[in-house]
């Protein structure tokens, strides 16, 4: 495994009141792993030296070996782009004041993973190793096709591709995102500050695979409106949204403030929604909320608190449930409609000092509570508990 971190940040004044912040990083992972297929070892099968994973294989040429190991390799790597920008610029005409934020967020990424199956005693006792040889090579002198090892129970649903042999996936994936955004502080009178806001968002999705996970669509799979025989799995979508937002803050007193926030917000489906036993047809809606929070936050020398209420209404709201025979030891998600999250919560902090003649310096106490309810409001479930 490997894992690296890039960034270069730059930060200044343009001008009196006017600010850069500029960061533009990338980081990546790397997994390349040779694993048995399984670990599972009975008592008896320790005491005999084999495991469940042991079985007869027949090589990628047809010809069969006893008591051999099905094992796997698995390559998981990605790499990501981004760049954060953020310019800022104070403003007072006199009788309201207070700074105008903007910027945006880019970001893209991509990631191969697949996974090759081979007999690990064949490669050892010829000398490969598929993390060295490579896939390819080691296919033609270890490879095996695990959909008919016996007994079933160590077989591998997978399919084959030419030159490198038999795979459960083998998936490029990919996503690109941008999201500009603008909010103001208005500050019309002193301890009032109201910022108002708006972000969009705009973030594709797409997957290229010679060997698509779960379903096996690709070049040994044709699958009716995504590929033919021989061609790779290609599905994308893109997901828009306007996201407005509002926060008022009032300050009471120096260590007493409240406040209150309206914020719509989206939660965009990643890209496993492709990686499913029946094709997804259409991708899902983003799952949306409207958000409303009011509340009070206080501090003191040794005691703060804080409390607040919020109303949340959600859309598309997707709920897990078992799939559709022949699918109905699986999962699946299910666009159940309509839900509404609320709720009343609250904390408090308190810090000892000299409490009745002892030094309890700190040592503190911390205590906290909340009231909520989570009902679906459409759909079958409607008026049940999310």
């Amino acid at each position: 495994k490997g894992t690296e971190i890039d960034y270069l940040s730059i930060q200044g004044t343009i001008v009196d009141g006017a600010k850069l912040d500029n960061t533009a990083y990338t980081y990546a992972y790397y997994n390349h792993t040779f694993s048995p297929n399984s670990q599972l070892q009975t008592l008896p099968q320790i005491l005999a030296g084999t495991s469940a994973n042991n079985g007869t294989v027949t090589l990628l040429n047809g010809s069969k070996l006893a008591n051999q190991q099905t094992n796997y390799t698995k390559v998981n790597r990605y790499r990501v782009y981004g760049d954060t920008l953020r310019f800022s610029e104070d403003y007072d005409f006199g009788w309201v004041s207070g700074q105008v934020r903007e910027g945006a967020w880019f970001e893209t990424q991509n990631t191969h993973r697949y996974r090759f199956y081979f007999d690990a005693n064949l490669c050892n006792s010829a000398g490969i190793n598929p993390y060295i040889a490579g896939d390819g090579a080691a296919a033609s002198a270890c490879g095996i096709n695990p959909n008919v090892t016996t007994p079933s129970g160590a077989q591998v649903k997978t399919v084959f591709e030419p030159g490198l042999g038999y795979t459960s996936v083998d998936e490029s994936s990919s996503w690109t995102q941008y999201q500009p955004f603008i909010e103001i502080d208005i500050k019309p009178i002193e301890d009032l500050t109201i910022t108002p806001g708006f972000k969009y968002v705009h973030w594709i999705h797409g997957v290229d695979a010679p060997t698509e996970t779960k379903n096996l669509c690709g070049i040994a799979k044709a699958c009716a409106g995504f590929n033919g025989l021989g061609q790779n799995f290609q599905e994308s979508y893109i997901t828009r949204k306007g996201l407005p937002f509002l926060t008022v803050n009032y300050k009471i007193d120096p260590s007493w403030s409240v406040y209150g926030e309206y914020a719509k917000g989206i939660y965009v489906p990643d890209i496993s929604t492709f990686e499913t036993k029946a094709i997804t047809v259409g991708f899902p809606a983003a799952e949306t909320t409207t958000n409303y929070q009011l509340g009070t936050v206080f501090y003191a020398d040794n005691f703060t608190f804080d409390a607040d209420v919020y109303y949340i209404d959600i859309g598309n709201n997707y709920t897990s449930q078992p799939c559709a025979a022949p699918l109905q030891n699986d999962s699946c998600f299910v666009n159940n409609g309509a839900a509404t999250y609320k709720g009343i919560e609250g904390e408090g902090t308190y810090a000892f000092g000299q409490e009745f003649g002892f030094d309890l310096t700190g040592l503190s106490i911390f205590v906290n509570g909340a009231l909520m309810s989570s009902k679906a409001t459409s759909g079958p479930t409607s008026g049940k508990w999310e």
